[in-house]
């Protein structure tokens, strides 16, 4: 906030002191006149498009809309717990052999990935078991609104 100030204050402080300078220099009060409403013109419009990008947040029409910004992002999410994004594509090549001169790499699905992390969780339940609970709960709680969202 004192810095906000200081700024206005310096401001103003140059608006007078750029019309004294353009009338000492200048043979005309016309040219005077000119160059120091351009040069005024040109620091107080500088200062209020800092101010405008210093809070992109609300209802100005040259804000984010973060509202927009956030269904995009909650729609992607959800596409990424559609059936269709859980699968891998499937591969003409087996596992063990190789496609192309190519070693073909296991493919670690989510689904997968969710089972292996609640088999280890309730393995490891002996030295953490609120935690694990927490991890199968949670585990359980995405296949269910996956499942429920097909």
């Amino acid at each position: 906030f004192p810095v906000a100030q200081m700024i206005l204050f310096m401001l103003v402080l140059q608006w007078f002191i750029t019309a004294y300078v353009c009338a000492l220099n200048s043979r005309s009060p016309f040219w005077a006149f000119l160059e120091a409403v351009v040069v005024v013109l040109l620091y107080w419009s500088l200062h209020y498009i800092g101010v405008e990008l210093e809070q992109p947040f609300g209802d100005d029409p040259n804000d984010l809309p973060i509202a927009d910004m956030q269904v995009a992002m909650n729609t992607s999410l959800l596409d990424l717990l559609c059936p269709e994004a859980r699968r891998a594509p499937s591969f003409p090549c087996k596992a063990d052999k190789q496609c192309n001169n190519q070693p073909v790499r296991k493919i670690l699905t989510l689904d997968s990935h969710l089972s292996a992390v609640k088999t280890q969780s309730a393995s490891n339940s002996s030295a953490g078991s609120a935690m694990a609970r927490r991890i199968s709960e949670m585990m359980d709680r995405i296949s269910s609104f996956a499942g429920s969202s097909q």
